[in-house]
């Protein structure tokens, strides 16, 4: 329907400007104040990350990853989002 009423304002000599702009809604993020707080690393990632430091000698960053995500997924309920860095944290 859009495309004929343009198709049809362009033969009869009308000319428009349109603009679309995308949705300023924020998704999957924090933003406003909170954007700037970080999230603490769970206590019980923390301690995990410390179980296979010492006890495993676990050093690969990957390998740690893959640890952690299986330890969260078994431990914690219901299972957060891979996004969530409190359970999730970067290679950082």
């Amino acid at each position: 329907m859009a495309a004929f009423n343009v198709r049809s304002d362009l033969s009869k000599g009308i000319k428009k400007i349109m603009v679309v702009f995308p949705n300023i809604e924020h998704k999957y993020h924090t933003s406003g104040e909170n954007a700037g707080l970080l999230q603490r690393i769970d206590s019980d990632v923390a301690s995990k990350i410390k179980e296979l430091v010492v006890e495993e000698g676990v050093a690969n960053v990957e390998e740690m990853q893959r640890h952690l995500t299986s330890f969260v997924m078994k431990n914690v309920t219901p299972a957060p989002s891979r996004t969530k860095r409190r359970f999730a944290p970067t290679k950082k």
